[in-house]
């Protein structure tokens, strides 16, 4: 009998205590799933450059899982644009990916040592660089394109004007560092305004600029051939260009009916139209507008929607609530173009977030009496999204800050489990020494 106990308080203890170590091994088993990533460092040797983007996915372009995206990464067009960090010679980046999978990356170059912005695309061969992914891996490459600077002519055609002002900008409105600018250039609600040169019956200007740049333009006629000041707009047409090669000249007929009643001082007090912008989000109680003009650039202070803010040079526009919609009125110049996205700072349970809404950033052509509205979603994965066509400006990205993940719960907690095996246990030892203590009671009866 004592042998049949022994035996039997041996198993409940050895059942009890192999229960224990479950837990410990579900964490191991963790741990060695995290630390199944590939390690892969990119060096790029691009000399003209002092700003490059990593442009990449997995397994045919496929994104990886937000954990695994090196800070600051956004999605433009569904694919990876991770900054670059210039390390002595060369910009680098480190890369966590699945170990065989197939790293599809190329460069785009978009700052010059100058300072200038430019857009230039490093794919290699045209397909894009490719490398299977081994931990420990490196990868050097040379850059393949070359940034020229060329001299770019640009041409208005416009025999009833007096003055015209080119306005523009460089890969979607951005403004080119001040000594490269023509002379006389001013910077007014944040975009180039460049006066041209009357040529007979046209009105040219001279830009350096380096070759794959794309110029973004318009025309502002400021007085008509008899000297009265007045300011017509002609842009929109989305005049845009890139530059290929030197000595190339773009030229513009102007195809606006310059009549008397139209270059009157009257088209000065038109040229500003109010647009309405609204976006649907329910779960929401607190949204900002985050938004600029051609290229995501400044309009006057007196212009701004009253609560306007700038961080990293770019506005943010309290929206007023309401129902389920946020909404916010901004003036703007007529024919411009206005760049939008939506920052939600607050859910509706009263949880302070940092959510970039939506997969696009937004533009639309301001036309007076439009309204413009939007269905939204919270992407809580923290996505900073964008449409193809559109680019967003690090100063955009930086303002809305990286939008956080959202709470994830804890995993769940083995302390439970412990203390009732614990218990378990007790109550087995002592089911156990009562079994011998009744048996030790027969015997001495």
């Amino acid at each position: 009998m004592r042998r049949v106990l022994r035996h039997l308080a041996l198993a409940v203890l050895l059942g009890c205590l192999a229960a224990l170590p479950a837990p410990r091994l579900a964490c191991r088993s963790n741990v060695a799933h995290a630390q199944r990533l590939a390690n892969v460092q990119i060096h790029y040797y691009m000399p003209q450059a002092s700003e490059v983007f990593l442009v990449w996915g997995i397994n045919g372009w496929e994104t990886v899982p937000v954990r695994l995206r090196p800070h600051g990464t956004v999605l433009k067009g569904k694919v990876l644009h991770t900054p670059m960090s210039l390390r002595d010679d060369a910009f680098v980046i480190d890369l966590q990916v699945p170990p065989g999978a197939m790293i599809n990356y190329g460069f785009l170059v978009t700052k010059a040592h100058t300072g200038q912005d430019v857009k230039e695309w490093d794919r290699g061969l045209g397909v894009g660089y490719q490398a299977i992914a081994v931990d420990g891996l490196g990868i050097e490459a040379q850059t393949k394109i070359t940034l020229e600077l060329v001299t770019q002519e640009i041409r208005y055609e416009a025999p009833k004007a007096g003055e015209v002002v080119l306005v523009w900008g460089i890969s979607d409105w951005a403004v080119m560092p001040e000594q490269q600018r023509p002379e006389g250039t001013e910077i007014r609600n944040g975009v180039m305004h460049t006066p041209m040169a009357r040529d007979a019956d046209s009105f040219v200007v001279r830009i350096q600029i380096f070759s794959g740049t794309t110029i973004d333009y318009g025309f502002l006629i400021t007085s008509t051939g008899d000297g009265e000041p007045v300011r017509v707009w002609d842009g929109q047409k989305d005049y845009h260009a890139i530059v290929s090669r030197e000595g190339s000249t773009i030229e513009v007929d102007s195809d606006l009916m310059l009549a008397d009643a139209q270059l009157s001082a009257s088209t000065v007090s038109a040229s500003l139209v109010t647009e309405e912008i609204s976006q649907q989000l329910p779960d929401a109680a607190e949204v900002f507008l985050v938004w600029g003009i051609n290229g995501w650039g400044l309009v006057d202070e007196e212009q701004r929607p009253s609560g306007t803010v700038i961080k990293n040079r770019v506005m943010h526009t309290p929206m007023a609530q309401e129902g389920d919609a946020f909404v916010a009125k901004v003036q703007i110049p007529a024919g411009a173009t206005i760049d939008y996205g939506f920052l939600v700072t607050k859910t509706r349970d009263e949880q302070a977030v940092q959510i970039w809404n939506s997969d696009e950033v937004y533009h639309i052509v301001a036309r007076e009496g439009d309204s413009i509205v939007q269905d939204g979603n919270m992407e809580t994965e923290g996505d900073v999204g964008q449409a193809e066509q559109t680019t967003v400006p690090a100063e955009a990205i930086a303002a809305a800050g990286d939008a956080p993940l959202p709470a994830q719960a804890p995993p769940p907690s083995n302390a439970s489990n412990t203390g009732l095996l614990v218990l378990l246990l007790g109550a087995s030892v002592l089911l156990v020494l009562g079994i011998v203590a009744a048996a030790a009671q027969r015997r001495r009866r």
